[in-house]
């Protein structure tokens, strides 16, 4: 199989040689994971065209919608009508999208509403979606939002700026309870409502626009339903809990319709959208036990669709009549993270313990074994997709290597007790709780390993599986009682990983592990302002370089998606930058 290095050397000679476009050769680039590298490429050859991107107006939302139907067309044959069930082990965690931050509840609530923009699914950029298009003024900093006024949320009410000024405030707000909250108010300096259909946006600086929209990610609430609500008590609104599902509404190509916690969430298709009215009729969100049971349903035509197949069994899906599998490379990993907040555990402080344990775990064997293939080692922090995805510069590389896990604990003062094998120093064993979501058989597997491993240089691990949404979740976001914490994570086209490992992220981001570096600060500020992507790219790297010699995180792979699928879902087509569900108003039933 050639490696990725071929694969780009490929792709940039047939480019050069005029046998792909750049649409062409970004799609075939994100398809076998050199994505980063071939965008990084075409600035260089293309400066004068990058520098004219720096001001002025966006593609339309139109023009962007054109191209994506010509490079996907609807069949002709498409039919509408049915029922669709789409599986999952976790519950969504609220019915608000201002408070969402775990993949299921994202997924799900990302039918229901919407925002001003959205990743295009041809190339890594940001296109309009609520907005029809956005200018960006000569200053840099002055962007001017030019709103779709054929939208309308699903009870009719037209949406306006009003609604894009409610949320904003809500996402600016520290009461809300946002983890986006910290992203925003360091990208935007202040914004207003023009008139009904037009909003300006001023940035703190002049922000490089892939970056820019990153930072500023704020999903659209209704004002005429939450204008009156005091942003504290948002989480416990009977729109955010689900009580009432007519508060739930949003401007996406689905409703919300009902929420039976630990059950399912049932979405409608919104017979009113103003752009592709959804083929489907109805999506279940269905929460199952565990993997096994939900691929079983799969297997038995219980369950349509599932993101995340157990690496085990992706090529039994794969083969099977009445499914399907397609893969692609993601900007996910799976890491597990340390509490380093000393009021919390002292086990973490000293950096030789955190690299010993990562030098103690087989990696490669993990890649083999566990995951089948489905992924790549993680060298550093940024995943297949980023734009500073740059393993071949990553300073420190983590290999197996027991021997020198030992020899750090050593140094750290972590000393075996002759009776038990344990280490310790100053009297308390080297002994935490693993915290991880019960029931993925990914973790089945993948605990059970890390245990052993630690286990042989003297590290006590305890598994503990719990709840993903009433326990694991309040862990990382709420009262941050854990000592580590077994995740999946995934970021964006910007490559900004500031909302993790930035120190002011510890409450209102996603740095749960109370991780502070002032170099790592200073450097991904500095990447939000640099305009010149080669010049961000190399900024970029260098924060990961610190952070992965900190090691706040073991990020163990980078994963590629397993998405399984029944084969009655017709034109069903997910991609890195699209996700799994970007294309579901257009897919439909063989036998709707």
């Amino acid at each position: 199989m050639p490696d990725r290095s071929s694969r780009y050397l490929e792709l940039m000679n047939a480019f050069q040689a005029g046998q792909l476009d750049r649409r062409a050769l970004m799609r075939r680039a994100a398809a076998v994971g050199v994505a980063a590298p071939v965008a990084a490429a075409l600035t260089r050859f293309d400066a004068s065209a990058q520098e004219s991107d720096a001001t002025g107006p966006s593609i339309t939302r139109e023009e962007y919608l054109a191209q994506v139907r010509e490079e996907y067309p609807i069949p002709e044959d498409a039919v509408a009508g049915g029922t669709i069930v789409w599986a999952d082990i976790s519950d969504i965690s609220t019915a608000n999208v201002i408070l969402a931050a775990d993949s299921p509840t994202l997924d799900v609530l990302g039918l229901v509403f919407e925002t001003l923009w959205t990743t295009n699914v041809l190339e890594p950029e940001y296109v309009p979606l609520l907005a029809d298009s956005w200018e960006l003024a000569e200053d840099g900093l002055t962007y001017t939002f030019n709103l779709n006024q054929n939208a309308t949320w699903h009870d009719g009410t037209a949406f306006t700026s009003a609604d894009v000024i409610l949320s904003m405030d809500a996402q600016t707000s520290p009461d809300s309870g946002s983890s986006y909250q910290g992203s925003f108010v360091d990208t935007i300096a202040s914004y207003e409502a023009v008139d009904d259909h037009t909003v300006t946006v001023v940035a703190t600086d002049v922000f490089p626009q892939l970056l820019f929209f990153g930072g500023a990610y704020v999903p659209m609430m209704a004002a005429h339903i939450w204008g009156e609500v005091p942003f504290a008590d948002w989480l416990t609104h009977p729109g955010s809990t689900g009580e009432d599902p007519s508060l739930v509404v949003g401007t996406g190509p689905y409703t919300f319709q009902e929420w039976a916690i630990s059950e399912t969430v049932t979405l409608a298709r919104n017979e009113d959208y103003r752009e592709q009215v959804p083929f489907i009729e109805e999506i279940v969100f269905q929460v199952w036990p565990d993997q096994s049971s939900a691929l079983e349903a799969l297997r038995a035509g219980e369950v349509d669709l599932i993101e995340g197949i157990p690496n085990a069994d992706a090529q039994s899906v794969a083969d099977a009549e009445t499914t399907d599998l397609v893969t692609y490379p993601t900007y996910s990993f799976n890491f597990y993270a340390y509490n380093l907040d000393p009021e919390k555990t002292q086990l973490f402080q000293d950096v030789e313990v955190r690299q010993a344990l990562f030098y103690a775990l087989d990696r490669e064997t993990l890649i083999d074994e566990i995951y089948f293939g489905y992924g790549e080692v993680a060298n550093g922090s940024q995943p297949l997709l980023s734009p500073a995805y740059a393993p071949d510069e990553i300073e420190t590389i983590y290999n197996y290597d027991p021997e020198r896990a030992m020899q750090l604990l050593d140094q750290a003062g972590w000393v075996a007790n002759a009776d038990t094998g344990i280490r310790e120093k100053d009297g308390v064993p080297l002994s935490f709780e693993l915290m991880y979501t019960g029931g993925v058989a990914l973790y089945n597997q993948l605990v059970p390993y890390m245990q052993q491993a630690w286990s042989e240089i003297g590290v006590d691990m305890i598994p503990n599986p719990v709840d993903f949404g009433t326990v694991l979740i309040p862990a990382i976001t709420e009262n941050f009682d854990y000592q580590v914490v077994l995740l999946g994570f995934s970021w964006d086209i910007t490559g900004d990983q500031g909302p993790m490992f930035s120190t002011d992220q510890y409450i209102n981001g996603f740095n749960m592990m109370r991780y502070s570096n002032p170099e790592v600060d200073e450097l991904f500020a500095a990447a939000q302002t640099e305009a010149d992507p080669e010049a961000r790219r190399d900024i970029l790297i260098e924060a990961a370089n610190l952070v992965n010699d900190d090691l706040p995180v073991g990020i163990i792979v980078f994963s590629e998606a397993r998405v399984g699928y029944s084969t009655r879902m017709q034109n069903y087509q997910p991609t890195g930058n699209g996700g799994f569900l970007w294309n579901i108003d257009t897919t439909w039933l063989q036998d709707a």
